[in-house]
């Protein structure tokens, strides 16, 4: 071997195989170079434009350094640290620095230049890809699990994209800016789950949009369908086809509102405060009518016209002529003469409640006539042009001809008249007393010899 020494100190020796020793004698098979000295110290550097860097070995394994400090670390295990002598990892970097720790760019110029590969054997849920923390590991920022699965602030994300604000349970995920799109879950109290465009804030044009084949609503611990709309634009609410006896709402894209319900009411409507129109309906944009209210619990149906008409259903169990959510007298008719009623069917009395009494008239020509005046001086019964009139005129019952004149009465006393219009004076008629038969006259005036006073008749003939 070959040794070179300084002030009678062996510095270095090449020994019989060609290996070089400076500061020890070489002993490693293989070796070609081999340094001694203090642990933890740079033996082999290099140096330019008076900066040094080099290598040296010590007990936490090989170390790299820049100047006389350690900047990279390789110890026993293989485990690299930059930034520390103790690496955790295979590989651990770990620096203070206001600024990013680490950056892996690929600055090929062709559409193959990727970017970071994370890859590892097994692609179970048991097994992290790839993982973020903060404040020393005790926070998950990013976590990649080998089933697929990626988690932000939770280590166990339970599907593809799990996102949590630590234990609470809370998440939110945002899309786009300041005015995007935020997906929030909020478990601070009772528990708040919404789809918030944030972009309202700033303007009442914001436009939200989902788009699907049919849409649905779930509520409930069993997740029931509640509502859906269906690839028609059909919005339905308890049930799922717009088939019209199945019990639901449906809201038809063709402009239609129906109600179907079983065994109970269909369609409730409810006015607080005051009465009032409950229900308004329009023709070409114009009121046409409503339903409303009176007195709490009366109803009225009536045209909007104000000179239409309507019917309250009072809460008198009466029905009354009704306009403008009130009742009214004397205005409203029922029919008309070219668009009649059948027929009235009555199980109790008919009053008008004035002195022009009660007035049926068959036609505008007055045939048959039935007329019940309050008034004791007018009664009528039949018509002026076919059958008999009636009249009550100071107790006595008269009847008339067609010609108008008076062909019987009866007066106050009960006697029949029938010619005549004064009992107990010659007439040239008939009287019928009410206790017997006391006269059959004919007036001396226009009697003659040959009139009878009363003639007598069999089967065959006058007698």
């Amino acid at each position: 071997f070959i040794k070179f020494e300084t002030a009678g100190s062996e510095r270095l020796r090449i020994d019989s195989s060609g290996r070089v020793g400076i500061g020890r004698t070489p002993s490693i098979s293989n070796s070609k170079l081999e340094v001694g000295g203090a642990d933890n110290v740079s033996l082999i550097n290099v140096e330019a434009s008076g900066n040094t860097g080099g290598m040296g070995i010590g007990s936490t394994g090989l170390q790299f350094f820049h100047g006389s400090s350690s900047k990279m670390t390789i110890n026993s295990s293989g485990k690299v640290g930059i930034g520390t002598s103790s690496p955790s990892n295979t590989l651990t970097v770990k620096k203070d620095v206001d600024d990013y720790i680490a950056k892996i760019e690929n600055d090929g110029n062709s559409t193959s230049s990727n970017g970071l590969w994370v890859d590892t054997r097994w692609n179970t849920a048991t097994n992290t890809v790839f993982k973020v923390t903060t404040n020393s590991g005790s926070s998950n920022v990013i976590v990649a699990k080998g089933d697929g699965k990626v988690g932000i602030g939770t280590s166990s994300p339970a599907q593809l994209l799990h996102v949590q604000a630590g234990s609470t349970g809370n998440g939110t995920i945002r899309v786009g800016g300041g005015a995007g799109l935020e997906i929030s879950h909020d478990n601070s109290g009772n528990t708040v789950q919404r789809i918030d465009s944030l972009y309202r804030t700033t303007t009442a044009n914001a436009n939200l949009q989902l788009r699907t084949g049919f849409l649905t609503v779930h509520t409930g611990t069993s997740s029931t369908e509640r509502m859906r709309i269906d690839s028609s634009g059909n919005l339905l609410v308890g049930k799922t086809s717009t088939t019209f006896n199945t019990a639901g709402i449906a809201l038809r894209s063709a402009d239609v509102l129906q109600v179907t319900r079983s065994g109970n009411t269909a369609l409730e409507l409810n006015r607080t405060t005051n009465d009032g129109k409950l229900a308004e309906f329009y023709k070409d944009g114009a009121s046409v009518g409503s339903i409303g209210s009176n007195s709490g619990d009366s109803l009225f149906i009536q045209s909007s016209s104000s000179s239409g008409c309507g019917l309250m259903f009072h809460n008198s169990a009466s029905l009354m002529p009704a306009r403008s959510g009130a009742v009214i007298d004397n205005v409203i008719n029922l029919g008309r003469s070219d668009q009649r009623f059948k027929d009235l069917y009555l199980s109790g009395g008919v009053s008008t409640n004035t002195s022009a009494g009660l007035s049926i008239t068959a036609n505008s020509s007055n045939r048959g006539i039935l007329n019940l005046s309050t008034s004791t001086a007018y009664q009528l019964i039949g018509g002026s042009y076919y059958g008999y009139t009636g009249y009550k005129t100071g107790g006595y019952h008269r009847w008339f001809g067609s010609d108008g004149g008076e062909d019987m009465r009866i007066d106050a006393s009960g006697n029949l008249l029938v010619g005549g219009t004064v009992a107990g004076t010659p007439v040239n008629g008939v009287v019928l007393y009410n206790d017997n038969i006391r006269g059959i006259l004919k007036a001396a005036t226009t009697m003659s010899a040959a009139d009878a006073v009363a003639s007598f008749y069999n089967p065959n003939g006058k007698v």
